[in-house]
């Protein structure tokens, strides 16, 4: 409704507020409280309570800098990372069955044009179900190492 009448932007909704009888047709097309909650939104009041939700998950990510040469390389590092992951469980007393891998494999040849970055990749990732939550870092290594 809001895009009809090229209302994209809280500029656009800012500009309308002060604009009479194109205000009144706005606030008639969309609805008196959506009209009003836009407003308040544009000028940067949101008067909603925030949740704090419990955490659900637990990860790690490092996408940028990691360049193996060889399986042992890639062992030992899945090795220490899943030892962070499992610690991060443990420091915030949540277990895990569910276990995800992303892995990024190059596109090109030699270095990407962005020190440290990953260049063009083609994106993997597997996961899997466990029939028991995770209770130490070489079982969650040897899961993770699976979905390799």
């Amino acid at each position: 409704k809001c895009a009809t009448r090229n209302l994209v932007t809280c500029g656009d909704i800012l500009e309308l507020q002060n604009a009479g009888n194109k205000q009144i047709e706005a606030k008639e097309a969309i609805g008196e409280k959506t009209w009003a909650m836009l407003c308040a939104y544009s000028r940067g009041q949101d008067d909603r309570i925030l949740e704090n939700k419990e955490r659900q998950s637990v990860g790690a990510e490092i996408n940028w800098g990691i360049r193996f040469q060889n399986a042992n390389q890639v062992e030992t590092f899945m090795r220490e990372f899943s030892e962070e992951v499992f610690n991060r469980l443990v420091k915030v007393g949540l277990s895990s069955s569910h276990v995800t891998v992303n892995v990024k494999k190059k596109l090109y040849q030699g270095e990407p044009p962005k020190f440290l970055g990953c260049g063009r990749c083609e994106d993997f990732s597997k996961s899997i179900v466990l029939p028991s939550p995770v209770d130490s870092p070489a079982v969650l290594f040897r899961h993770a190492q699976s979905l390799l």
